[in-house]
């Protein structure tokens, strides 16, 4: 159980790596804006190097990605102060962070992200000077706080803190409940209540506590052999924070099962079985956890499908390892639109003429409004090169070639008038770029990796009509500018990017990045995710057995002169159980059914799993009954109750 919590704890400090590196010992990080604040990219520099010396703030910069896919980071120092390695460790799978000096910054834009990774007190002084120098300034702290924020935002992280607490109040029941004879007896020689409640919190605690520190040294150590000792204190202080609220959460619970289950006087007068008072606890603990179960197996089998879709992408997503995207410094001001798509044009033109550019427009079935008819043929429409084609290593087995006749209605309505618009005027015929275009159908087995227009994002089209263009030079300056402002226009290779916006003055107004950085992220993400809920779905399905078994003794007990008989009469166990099976069912059938319509009303998937996960649970809890009718008809007979 707390072996979950110590997977959780890996999870958080993982992600507090890719944020803040740890071995950096960065403790904030600030994303940084000078278009207001009058400064050069250099001046800005020194003023950042400056305080960062005079402040001993240890200020870095994340000047970029390495590696083969990208999936790396480069810290550059600020400052002239230098107290970092040349390399630093990371947490997970990613590759060493790069460190380099200052030097480095010379042909960089100051825009960017920068971590703190010296004495933090200074900080109040440097957002003292960035306001007043006008700097946009975007700061993002991170602390424990932070973790339980996640906890209580992403369903993953919540559904395996719940799925941990409920498995440890679910034994508890059963200890509890155990133990119910022996509180009975000290009720009656006059124990105080209270002292009975405490003693049995204090009992619970210490095997609680001892396994709490049994999974933390085991954990601290493979932490430190497998990542680092460097690790340790974040993942140790992360894991004693999710423990010491999984015990809370159980001990809180376990003083109301306590008290509401405390055996009455008038009960015990009556002679009545010590486990009565547990019974409403128990059945209250079975429809929790089967509810739990059935409302976890869609979020887990989405989870699971996203991750497994994500893997598969994943392989797209690092073809682009290399493709970059321009990020513009520019207001809403016309004049400076004008001022810089006569160069950005020619930096698309050149690059094209040295096969590295390729363009990518997407638009979804929303934006072009096809009818309920055509969504079920086309996903969307993409207007691209060649060039984009080849760089995702399209099959051209998954492409049909289709007549301008044969596209959607709402598909011609949009391209065709928009290609004249956007064609370059040489004084031929309007129509020429929409003659020139090829038009295809492409519905691949997997999903085709396009650029949404005018969001810069890549996203994934099971069926859409591609408008291939033969070159960008068919376009006018108009659009190749604006496409480039929306990272629709991509290009291959940073440095050699970064050469041609120098080469066409535009270093001050333009900044080159990476367009697959987040793709890959968010697939490590989604396979935490899936792992997550997986590992959940396991424990309140063992919190759901346990408390079946629970709930069956229980009521094996306290009918038991009645079954005893019946079975002594030649009553079947069928009929035996029937008036404790039948409710069960009713009542699960009852609450599949309203998951099962929730899911429906929420267009999720996984509605067989749903019916499979309520199936079985209700055959572990008649198991669970059929089994513990036979230890008590045993024990009976074997005088051994």
């Amino acid at each position: 159980m707390f072996a979950l919590m110590a997977v959780l704890a890996a999870v958080f400090t993982d992600l507090r790596d890719r944020s803040l590196p740890l071995e950096s010992g960065a403790s904030a990080a600030v994303t940084l804006e000078f278009s207001e604040s009058g400064l050069s990219d250099q001046e800005a520099f020194a003023e950042l190097g400056r305080l960062s010396d005079e402040l001993n703030l240890g200020l870095v910069m994340v000047t970029g990605d390495v590696g083969a896919d990208q999936s790396g980071q480069v810290l550059t120092v600020v400052g002239e102060r230098r107290t970092l390695p040349a390399r630093l460790v990371r947490f997970g799978d990613l590759p060493d962070v790069q460190v380099r000096g200052p030097e480095a910054l010379e042909h960089s834009i100051a825009d960017g992200h920068y971590l703190i990774t010296g004495d933090e007190a200074g900080r109040v002084e440097l957002q003292e000077w960035l306001t007043q120098r006008q700097v946009g300034q975007f700061w993002k702290s991170d602390g424990h706080g932070a973790t339980l924020r996640m906890i209580a935002i992403e369903g993953a992280f919540a559904a395996c803190f719940v799925a941990t607490v409920v498995l440890l109040v679910t034994v508890a029941v059963y200890w509890l409940a155990a133990r119910a004879r022996q509180r009975a007896l000290r009720v009656l020689a006059g124990t105080a209540p209270s002292r009975i409640v405490v003693e049995d919190i204090i009992g619970l605690t210490a095997p609680i506590t001892l396994s709490a520190l049994a999974v933390h040294a085991v954990a601290a150590v493979y932490v430190a052999v497998a990542h680092g000792s460097g690790f340790l204190p974040y993942f140790m202080t992360t894991l004693a924070l999710l423990q010491l609220l999984v015990v809370f959460a159980t001990l809180a619970a376990v003083v109301v099962l306590s008290v509401v289950s405390w055996p009455k006087t008038a009960a015990l007068a009556r002679r009545e079985p010590a486990v009565r008072r547990y019974r409403p606890v128990a059945t209250a603990m079975k429809v929790l956890t089967f509810v739990l179960v059935i409302s976890a197996v869609a979020p887990a089998y989405g989870a699971l499908r996203a991750a497994t879709a994500a893997a598969d992408e994943q392989a797209q997503w690092r073809l682009l390892a290399d493709q970059v995207g321009l990020t513009f410094r520019l207001g809403a001001n016309e004049g400076e639109f004008n001022e810089i798509k006569g160069p950005v044009t020619s930096v698309a033109l050149r690059a094209e003429r040295d096969g590295a550019v390729s363009l990518s427009h997407a638009w979804s079935a929303d934006d072009l409004n096809l009818s309920g008819q055509e969504r079920q043929s086309y996903g969307g429409l993409a207007l691209v090169t060649q060039r984009w084609l080849d760089l995702i290593e399209t099959d051209h087995t998954d492409l049909t070639a289709v007549s301008v006749g044969d596209l959607p209605q709402a598909v011609r309505s949009f391209l065709l008038p928009s290609l004249e618009i956007w064609q370059r005027d040489t004084g031929a015929d309007p129509g020429e770029l929409v003659e020139a275009v090829s038009y295809y159908r492409f519905d691949g087995e997997l999903a085709l990796p396009v650029v949404g227009s005018g969001s810069g994002q890549l996203v994934f089209f099971d069926r859409v009509v591609l408008a291939v263009v033969p070159e960008l030079g068919m376009f006018n300056e108009d659009f190749l500018a604006s496409s480039a402002t929306s990272s629709n226009l991509i290009f291959t290779g940073l440095e050699a990017t970064q050469q041609l916006v120098a080469e066409e003055g535009l270093t001050g107004a333009v900044r080159v990045q990476y367009m697959a950085e987040d793709g890959l992220l968010l697939a490590q993400f989604l396979a935490y995710f899936a792992w997550l809920r997986g590992i959940s779905l396991a424990a309140m399905l063992a919190a759901m057995v346990i408390s079946a078994a629970v709930g069956s003794v229980i009521s094996a007990v306290l009918d038991n002169r009645r079954d005893y008989q019946l079975r002594l009469a030649g009553t079947s166990a069928v009929r035996i159980l029937a008036n404790r099976l039948a409710p069960e069912v009713a009542v699960g059938l009852a609450l599949v059914a309203a998951i099962l319509a929730l899911t429906l009303w929420r267009d999720s998937p996984g509605t067989p799993l749903i019916i499979t996960a309520g199936s079985l649970g209700l055959a572990i809890s008649a198991l669970c009954h059929f089994a513990a009718r036979r230890w008590m008809f045993s024990a009976v007979i074997n005088r051994t109750v």
